[in-house]
């Protein structure tokens, strides 16, 4: 704001009226006050904070302020300002749509990915269930019968059973294994091991990394009633079950 009769420039604040669609209150230019409109400040009722999009920058608009060059030429850029926030309005949905066109593109490949390889590892499981009949059927009754309990044993051996989720504060994805120890009363925290028991051996195990935080454990099916957890440290948790002298030991590393 100039004030022409005390020849001095001040910033000042000018409030507007509130109302359903607001206007930038008009300016005061007479013989005593020139004023000139750095920016426009819109204010939501209620609001707390003020974002840059709530700010209109006018600097560059001759009629409300404009770019001195000398005493009579002045640079107009409203025009180009009037250009670029026409371009800008036009494109802006224009991103958006592109955008969210991209992420429902990938959700649904990634989706009928994940369809695809539940299908195949069905067609898999059928397949393999198949070629044992078939080699039964060519081989004896003795090998046939080894083969088949080779077979049983490598299934029992795929990670089927959830036994739970475990939540840490790592704040990275860590590297996990899950441990068993057979004739032991439960987990020794300090040593690592079964207490009163045997050795710790890693068993089959997926861990499906949910976040920087939490850790979902799926094992082989002889251990889904090990759906106990306790945690022994921020990288050590135990499984038990209700019945059996046995425990599982997750390590986050």
């Amino acid at each position: 704001m100039y004030a022409i009769s005390e020849r001095s420039i001040r910033a000042h604040v000018k409030r507007g009226t509130p109302a359903l669609n607001p206007a930038p209150p008009p300016l005061q230019r007479d013989a005593t006050t020139y004023e000139l409109a750095l920016a426009d400040v819109f204010i939501n009722n209620g609001a707390i904070t003020i974002t840059q999009a709530n700010i209109t920058d006018t600097r560059f608009n001759t009629v409300l302020c404009g770019i001195a060059t000398g005493l009579i030429q002045q640079i107009d850029f409203s025009v180009i300002t009037a250009q670029f926030n026409a371009f800008f309005a036009e494109y802006k949905p224009r991103i958006q749509a592109d955008y969210s066109k991209w992420v429902a593109d990938i959700t649904f490949h990634f989706e009928s990915f994940l369809a695809w390889l539940e299908s195949y590892r069905g067609q898999v499981i059928g397949d393999f269930a198949a070629l044992a009949e078939i080699i039964r059927g060519i081989l004896d009754d003795e090998i046939a019968s080894k083969l088949l309990l080779m077979i049983k044993d490598l299934q029992s051996n795929v990670p089927s059973a959830i036994i739970g989720m475990v939540e840490h504060s790592l704040s990275r994805y860590p590297v996990c294994t899950l441990y068993s120890t057979e004739n032991a009363a439960g987990m020794g925290g300090v040593a690592m091991g079964g207490a009163g028991g045997e050795n710790l051996k890693s068993i089959p195990a997926v861990f499906e990394l949910n976040a920087h935080d939490s850790v979902t454990v799926t094992t082989i099916a002889k251990f889904a009633e090990y759906t106990e957890m306790h945690k022994i440290s921020e990288t050590m948790f135990s499984f038990t079950a209700q019945s059996g002298a046995q425990s599982l030991l997750l390590t986050l590393n």
